[in-house]
């Protein structure tokens, strides 16, 4: 595979934020395992998106969670969690507007590359 950043370094942005699909994920996984180039693609944007985790407060998790580790690990079925409501069931705490967000923030980054490369070349 052709080891070209401008290729690699959105799908590397997109395995940080966790929104490649499953199978690419494990390819690119195994990708970053045996070779350097994407592993530094990949620290590139842990370092980019570090800074926005420590706008947040830490946010300890909900009851139930340590229990339901707990018996998962001892072999039982853990009881389902219901969902948050409330103010607490905001988007904030949505995976789906997360994904939506991380893709919105990659398309407007491949829209910028794209017009920086149009201005250079033009």
């Amino acid at each position: 595979m052709a080891r070209d950043p401008e290729r690699w370094r959105p799908v590397a942005g997109e395995y940080v934020l966790g929104t490649l699909p499953d199978r690419g994920r494990e390819r690119f996984s195994a990708m970053v395992e045996e070779d350097a180039f994407y592993c530094t693609l990949v620290g590139e944007w842990e370092e980019r998106l570090h800074g926005l985790a420590e706008l947040l407060p830490p946010e300890p998790p909900p009851p139930g969670v340590w229990t339901a580790i707990e018996k998962r690990i001892g072999g039982i079925p853990a009881a389902p969690v219901a969902p948050a409501t409330g103010a607490a069931a905001g988007p904030w705490r949505s995976l789906r507007f997360w994904r939506g967000l991380a893709l919105a923030a990659l398309a407007a980054l491949a829209v910028a590359v794209l017009a920086v490369g149009l201005l250079l070349a033009g």
